[in-house]
């Protein structure tokens, strides 16, 4: 129907059915590259709605991914990119690719020497964290039905909004990753726990052999006010947060 029929209003945009029996509409399509550690987007584009976008779109991001580096990585997807020619792309770009099977009807492109590795269930069981980031596009960020036309456009504002997600995501990356650096630089003296409460000292008799440090005793107690200041910080909403400038870049 695309080939026949062009809106008035967006030439651009195409008619596309998201699953089998729902109606077609008018929609464009956005692709994400999302780190399964943090949940921070690696590289975002939209195109056109198309079959073959989505396949096409992952081994554009991925090969300006892999221009600055020479490392093997891998790729989770969905059954959509269980196809000969997205793997076959995928390894010629160094890429290994953690697709789930897609064996309805048909077998799967996959080999043994790609799913034995237990790097693969790893994969799949994060493919989670790429909802998410589009759930939060959807309702917090307009990407739900958008108020632009034309491809450039609607491509500025989707990744304008990964930008976003981004920057309200590394506050909170930040933020614990604070709160995890003076428990492990004082792990080795354990003068308190992780509920706040400090362990009976035992009782040792003071000779020149074991004079207590005083320059040690107070690194310790400073990791102590460290500790308790970052408990007694109170939790902020997205909306409040402020991105600490000192640690950027």
């Amino acid at each position: 129907m695309n080939e026949t029929h062009q809106s008035a209003t967006d030439p651009e945009a195409r008619l596309y059915e998201k699953s089998y029996g729902k109606e077609s509409k008018l929609a464009y399509l956005g692709h994400a590259l999302v780190e399964n550690r943090n949940g921070l987007i690696a590289a975002a584009m939209a195109t056109q709605a198309d079959g073959y976008a989505e396949r096409d779109a992952a081994l554009l991001m991925l090969n300006e991914r892999q221009k600055t580096s020479s490392r093997r990585i891998t790729v989770g997807a969905d059954k959509a990119c269980d196809t000969k020619d997205f793997i076959a792309g995928a390894r010629e770009l160094n890429v290994t690719a953690h697709v789930q099977k897609n064996e309805k009807g048909r077998r799967s492109n996959l080999e043994g020497r790609t799913t034995r590795h237990s790097g693969y269930a790893v994969s799949l069981s994060r493919r989670w964290l790429v909802e998410k980031t589009f759930g939060w596009l959807k309702q917090t960020g307009p990407i739900a039905q958008v108020k632009l036309r034309g491809l450039a456009k609607v491509d500025w504002l989707f990744i304008f909004n990964c930008a976003a997600h981004n920057l309200l995501r590394l506050p909170k990356l930040f933020a614990n990753q604070l709160q995890q650096d003076p428990q492990q630089q004082c792990a080795s003296n354990p003068v308190e726990s992780s509920t706040g409460t400090e362990t009976a000292p035992s009782t040792t008799t003071i000779n020149r052999k074991n004079r207590p440090n005083h320059r040690q005793s107070a690194q310790s107690s400073s990791a102590k006010k460290q500790i308790r200041l970052f408990q007694q910080v109170p939790r902020r909403s997205a909306s409040a947060w402020q991105l600490p400038l000192d640690r950027v870049g």
